[in-house]
């Protein structure tokens, strides 16, 4: 409970923001936000449909067998945190750190089915799900397949198309920034911390300059300088909040991802805006959310 105690003090202090993030995800606001019914069943894609079995029989065999008493902790911790991230609107991997100890407990059942009736005959089916299981799961979350060849991929898992096309994503920002007139002095603002990430890894090898963003925990790293110069805002498709905090903004196109693929940052729209309505120390608390 020690070890709890400062997080608790520092999400009181704060207005609990980890409640406010989670009700922004139950409410769809994450490209891999699911359902809360979902979740369970999402943890047989998270492990691997073949290898399925394992993971469930380390489950259970957590919670009943002798062998593994010192262990039952992990059981309890799985159900625990299971049951908390479905009432508070959690993702499915949330729990992926807890699969590979589950599996591993349940290799301790895989091997005493190994040693009962056609032992050959096991061994080969259990290579094979574990091969396949690899290969699907590689497949999945690991950038093993050619970007235009992601579509099955990032329908599966939406985060694995998150990064797909930020080369080109910075290019768009940098052929805006250049066609300003004042485009060296612009600072560049974004709706979301992956776009932010986009312009940080590649925009540097371009001339940009670091991104902001009010996004989540990007907002307390860095904020945005004391001048009023012009912004280059990327996102903010609302209008009315877009024009309450910056002036005279005008569309610069959208982005287009190389190759194409359906994420977030497809079709997201850029602005040029002559600069905030106000300092930005004072403006940036309203450009901050959660979600």
């Amino acid at each position: 409970m020690i070890g709890w105690l400062p997080w608790l003090l520092w999400q009181a202090g704060h207005d609990w923001p980890q409640l406010e993030v989670s009700a922004s995800i139950a409410e769809g606001g994450s490209a891999s936000s699911q359902p809360r019914w979902a979740f369970l069943p999402f943890q047989v894609l998270l492990v691997g449909p073949v290898l399925a079995p394992v993971w469930v029989a380390g489950l259970l065999g957590l919670s009943r067998d002798p062998a593994l008493r010192p262990y039952r902790c992990l059981a309890w911790t799985w159900a625990v945190l299971a049951a908390l991230f479905i009432a508070t609107g959690g993702k499915p991997y949330y729990l992926g750190g807890l699969l590979p100890l589950l599996t591993g407990a349940g290799a301790l059942s895989a091997e005493r089915w190994l040693e009962r009736g056609r032992t050959g005959a096991r061994r080969a089916t259990l290579a094979v799900a574990v091969g396949t299981s690899a290969a699907v799961c590689g497949a999945i979350g690991l950038p093993l397949l050619p970007a235009g060849d992601a579509g099955p991929v990032v329908a599966a898992n939406p985060d694995a198309g998150e990064t797909i096309g930020w080369p080109a994503f910075a290019r768009s920002v940098a052929e805006v920034r250049d066609a300003m007139p004042d485009g060296r002095s612009a600072l560049i603002l974004t709706a979301n911390y992956g776009q932010a990430g986009a312009i940080d890894r590649f925009g540097p090898a371009l001339g940009l300059p670091e991104a902001y963003s009010g996004h989540n925990g990007y907002g307390e790293w860095q904020k945005p300088p004391g001048a009023r110069g012009p912004v280059i805002l990327i996102g903010f498709a609302d209008g009315a909040y877009r024009d309450r905090r910056f002036r005279g903004c005008t569309p610069a196109g959208d982005i287009e991802t190389e190759p194409p693929v359906d994420n977030e940052e497809d079709g997201t729209p850029m602005w040029i805006c002559a600069g905030p309505r106000k300092p930005w120390r004072e403006l940036w608390p309203s450009l901050r959310r959660l979600g």
